[in-house]
């Protein structure tokens, strides 16, 4: 075991990461680190699979609601979270909708707020 900003592995150890509502609980300081960390243990063409609740979900804009709380420590927005991947180097960046809405909607309506959530597909160059 480990935690997300020091993973006891090999460098290129991995074909894939999948981090399900995880940075999300990371403090922001963290977030960077941890996201650099699943990069180093991923191989070269590796996946990086994550999803994170959604700041910008229409629900949780009529509630008036946050996402942070005490176990909920960073919030992301799609786009601002996309920048901090490719700037550290992860290509082919993806986000689609996720969440409950998925069931109904699937996860590729051109209208993110719809979704509690969204997953992030990234490439380890």
């Amino acid at each position: 075991m480990g935690n997300a900003t020091s993973l006891p592995f090999a460098d290129g150890a991995f074909d894939a990461v999948v981090a399900g509502e995880v940075i999300d609980h990371l403090t922001p300081s963290d977030v960077g680190r941890a996201l650099a960390e699943f990069r180093r243990v991923l191989a070269p063409h590796g996946a990086l699979l994550m999803t994170t609740p959604n700041p910008g979900s229409v629900k949780l804009k009529l509630s008036g609601g946050s996402i942070l709380n005490d176990h909920h420590l960073s919030t992301h927005s799609p786009k601002a979270l996309t920048k901090q991947l490719e700037d550290l180097g992860y290509v082919g960046v993806v986000i689609s909708g996720s969440g409950r809405a998925t069931r109904r909607f699937g996860d590729r309506l051109p209208f993110l707020w719809i979704y509690g959530s969204y997953l992030v597909r990234a490439v380890s160059p």
